[in-house]
């Protein structure tokens, strides 16, 4: 029986009552409550609590992603956990501003360009990660999957997602940009050629059947840091748009989503490599990010980059992105929770690379892409 409230209101249940693993639950109530109100923070905790899931307030403290992730990291210590879940966005529950190249790594870059006169990484490989608060023995490297379900300034996404039910492991569709035919392969692979992946151009939001956006799927476009409302295709020429934000259906419960766009899991700007300390970061909601609208929409997760991805043009296409995406939808056919496809497809990518390509550039690109990586939403 669906427990109700006094008023026969259907009281909410976390995952919708399915029984989870023992995960720790981490925001910020006071700075959560700022964002969806009182009351909605404090029911999203109830949820929590009720199902009797770990629960960690940061409080007033815990603004730098230092002091908050020692704290997740004395919790974590105490008891087993086989996961986070982080409620609230960048201005919650704070993410950590990563250079993935270590100094001597930096410099070499730096003089390569230098010398090359090539053009550099967008982000000057630095972006935002949530890595850091499944990091156990403070060596930088996490051991525990980690997911973030941000807020958009809106009680209704986080509760939504609080709820979210299992998604499904059968891939079903998605678009790709016509000049990424790597995707294909990834999408054959995962489908076993029982899907449809659209091609843009000629797919636009005019032509594209949203009612057929259902089961899981994989979206491989180009994305942008300020505009997160659409992904873009490409003709010869030029880009065309090929998904925008009315294209998302009411309702995408049982549907995992994995985006190869730019930039297509970051929910605040400014992006991490133009933040500096002190900086107030703007929440992205979901009347302006396509991420944020498929979560409202009841997604049990979207996973994506931070940054600019980076996608192989020359066959077999076995490095940069290909290798994440293959991992993380084989996870997915293992009937992994996304969280936890995401986390093993980063151990499997990390114990490749690189992935055949030697020079020095092309292995920053590939330790940008290992890192980027995030699991928006519930993801259990």
């Amino acid at each position: 029986m669906t427990p109700t409230t006094p008023n026969n209101e259907k009281r909410p249940l976390l995952a919708g009552g399915r029984k989870l693993d023992d995960l720790l639950f981490v925001t910020s109530l006071d700075r959560l409550a700022t964002n969806i109100g009182v009351s909605a923070a404090k029911q999203a905790q109830a949820v929590i609590l009720a199902a009797g899931q770990g629960w960690l307030d940061l409080g007033t403290e815990g603004k730098s992603v230092d002091d908050a992730v020692s704290k997740v990291r004395t919790v974590l210590k105490q008891k087993g956990y086989v996961g986070v879940v982080l409620i609230g966005g960048l201005d919650v529950v704070p993410a950590e501003c990563l250079s993935v190249l270590d100094p001597s790594l930096r410099t070499r870059v730096d003089e390569k360009l230098r010398k090359s006169g090539g053009r550099g990484d967008s982000d000057n490989f630095i972006i935002w990660n949530d890595d850091c608060y499944g990091d156990k023995d403070g060596d930088r490297l996490p051991e525990l999957p980690v997911s973030r379900i941000p807020d958009g300034r809106n009680a209704a996404l986080v509760m939504t997602q609080l709820q979210a039910v299992k998604g499904t492991v059968v891939l079903s569709t998605g678009v790709r940009n016509y000049d990424r035919p790597f995707a294909e392969g990834v999408f054959l692979r995962a489908t076993e050629g029982k899907g449809k992946l659209w091609v843009s151009e000629p797919t636009t939001p005019g032509n594209l059947n949203s009612q057929s956006l259902k089961g899981s799927l994989y979206f491989m476009l180009h994305g942008s840091d300020t505009d997160s409302t659409r992904y873009w295709g490409e003709d010869s020429e030029e880009t065309v748009e090929a998904v925008n934000i009315s294209n998302v259906p009411d309702s995408l419960s049982n549907c995992t989503i994995f985006l190869g766009c730019c930039w297509g899991a970051l929910t605040a700007v400014p992006r991490a490599s133009k933040y500096r300390v002190g900086d107030d970061l703007a929440p992205k909601t979901d009347k302006d990010s396509l991420a944020l609208a498929f979560l409202r929409s009841g997604a049990s997760a979207v996973v994506g980059c931070t940054g600019t991805h980076y996608s192989p043009d020359a066959e077999p296409f076995t490095y940069f992105g290909q290798p994440m995406h293959v991992s993380f939808w084989s996870g997915m056919r293992r009937e992994l929770p996304p969280a936890r496809a995401l986390f093993q497809a980063k151990q499997e990518y990390a114990s490749q690379l690189p992935h055949g390509q030697m020079d020095l550039l092309s292995q920053a690109v590939e330790l940008k892409i290992c890192r980027q990586f995030t699991c928006l939403g519930l993801g259990w």
